[in-house]
């Protein structure tokens, strides 16, 4: 199942999928109705069940607190 890391600050999202063996990427992107460095959304969804001999890498959008 994929971790829910959604509304949190990268350093723990990232500590957080290094724990489970995930691979991610990350996305800045402008949105000041986040604080720079909160994790906004990701892809896959969180909880979705995936293989995990598989695990895809997950893709995290993550704001630079400026606005859009």
């Amino acid at each position: 199942m994929v971790p829910d890391v959604q509304y949190k600050y990268l350093k723990s999202a990232e500590a957080c999928l290094k724990a489970g063996g995930w691979k991610w990427t990350v996305e800045r992107v402008d949105n000041n109705t986040f604080g720079d460095g909160t994790v906004i959304s990701q892809k896959p969804d969180p909880n979705k069940e995936v293989d995990k001999k598989d695990k895809p890498s997950i893709t995290l959008r993550v704001s630079t607190g400026n606005p859009a």
